[in-house]
């Protein structure tokens, strides 16, 4: 399949540095992830979630707050999921969440058996996708586990000009311009498609032209711009021309899948 996304081999890629501590410091940056959760709360409320790449639980605990009935949590990283158990306890909310420790690019062939055992419909992951050499293998899979109208919800860095050392040094394959979703989703049905962040975009570019630093100066500065974000937003009806961020919903239709695989279409 060919795609317009950037790739960084993995040679070329730099690797992370404080990659842990970034995500304890976004933890107390919870106005952040409700805001960007509660663009898709009415695809999560009531429901049982499975999060992909859970790190630290920072957005666990938005899907919590905006109505998540159950979140079952994956991550690779057995640290990763210490720090989330920890953070969702003092937060009160851990009886509602479990863990599972899997690596989802090399336990592909675990999903359908697990979504069926968990009774997953809804699946949900923020910048996570990104990290994955193979994400259009993985997202094959998650359609092939899904129930039919079962919904995926993605969030994920927008584009391509954007990549630079702030990626490399999180290691992230790619950002995605639109023409990545309409590619990498298929065959998912698209409901939602909304592009997020026009001064973070800025402050991503221009950090991204020197060698990583971390992110606690750069969120202090980010903290008041993080308003204005949020006003751009509304007024561009979530469809900011030069975002950071994508906000996706898709759907597993078996109706559309056929007519668009049958021969006479």
């Amino acid at each position: 399949m060919t795609s317009c996304a950037k790739k960084k081999s993995a040679k070329q890629r730099q690797r992370p540095r404080n990659i842990r501590e970034d995500l304890d410091i976004l933890w107390t940056y919870k106005d952040y992830y409700d805001y960007m959760v509660g663009r898709v709360a009415s695809y999560v409320k009531g429901k049982r979630v499975l999060e992909l790449g859970c790190g630290t639980g920072n957005a666990t605990r938005s899907l919590i707050t905006h109505g998540a009935a159950e979140i079952i949590c994956i991550d690779k990283d057995s640290y990763f999921i210490q720090r989330a158990n920890n953070h969702l306890d003092k937060s009160g909310c851990s009886g509602q969440i479990s863990f599972v420790e899997m690596n989802l690019e090399t336990n592909q062939k675990d999903l359908n058996p697990f979504f069926r055992f968990h009774q997953v419909d809804t699946v949900f992951s923020f910048n996570f996708l990104e990290h994955l050499q193979n994400d259009i293998a993985l997202l094959s899979n998650i359609y092939s586990a899904l129930p039919d109208k079962g919904i995926l919800i993605s969030i994920i860095p927008a584009g391509n000009k954007l990549f630079g050392r702030m990626d490399e040094a999180y290691n992230h394959f790619r950002r995605y311009d639109a023409c990545d979703i309409k590619l990498r989703f298929a065959p998912f049905k698209l409901l939602e498609q909304k592009r997020l962040g026009q001064i973070k975009a800025l402050g991503w570019m221009l950090a991204g032209r020197r060698p990583y630093q971390g992110l606690e100066e750069a969120l202090k500065i980010y903290k008041w711009a993080f308003t204005v974000d949020c006003f751009l937003d509304r007024l561009f009806k979530d469809k900011i021309p030069v975002g950071a961020s994508w906000v996706c919903v898709h759907q597993k239709d078996e109706k559309r899948t056929a007519s668009v695989c049958s021969p006479e279409s």
